[in-house]
């Protein structure tokens, strides 16, 4: 789905055993819904947006070969609530650094409840919820001017660094950004 401007549903479907991702929406900035559907079985990523504001609502994505859902670009999914992300190989969620602010709520099933994050700046002042393990693959990068807000309880790791492919996974603040981490005694962040 490129450059909808219109409105576009996909409901009720199955889209499974595609050579590449189930479904890409790319740079469509129209009314996108997927919703109670079933994409799996796919050579790549079951859901992929990039540059888009897709709704994903009550979707099974499951066994696929890399992501269940995986988000590149400033423009990001209006809402993903009530999808089943479970048993894909790589993750259930991959959203680069500049979609990071992607609203997945608590209502979804992830794969061991970890949203995994690509490295580069974040778009918007974020918080990461205690719903979900933050699993970090490259340097996230805070702004001038943005807050990332990490919830008490939340639990953060960070993959090992490969030197040879400039590989350095971490929280970088720049001057006049903002980390604050809400850890407490009883539900700390680690």
């Amino acid at each position: 789905l490129k450059d909808v401007s219109g409105t576009v549903t996909v409901g009720t479907s199955t889209i499974s055993g595609n050579t590449a991702h189930g479904i890409t929406i790319l740079d469509s900035d129209g009314t996108v819904s997927i919703d109670s559907s079933t994409l799996s079985g796919n050579s790549q990523s079951g859901l992929r947006s990039e540059n888009s504001t897709p709704s994903i609502t009550a979707n099974t994505i499951t066994t696929n070969a890399q992501y269940g859902l995986d988000v590149f670009g400033s423009a990001i999914p209006a809402t993903v609530t009530g999808n089943d992300l479970t048993g894909n190989t790589r993750g259930s969620v991959l959203l680069a650094a500049d979609a990071s602010t992607t609203p997945v709520a608590d209502s979804n099933t992830l794969s061991n409840g970890v949203i995994w994050l690509s490295g580069g700046p974040i778009p918007g002042s974020a918080a990461w919820s205690s719903n979900f393990t933050y699993y970090v693959t490259n340097t996230i990068v805070v702004p001038d001017g943005l807050t990332l807000t990490i919830e008490a309880g939340t639990v953060v790791k960070f993959a090992m660094s490969d030197r040879s492919n400039f590989i350095y996974p971490g929280l970088a603040v720049a001057s006049g950004g903002t980390l604050t981490i809400s850890g407490t005694v009883g539900e700390p962040v680690y």
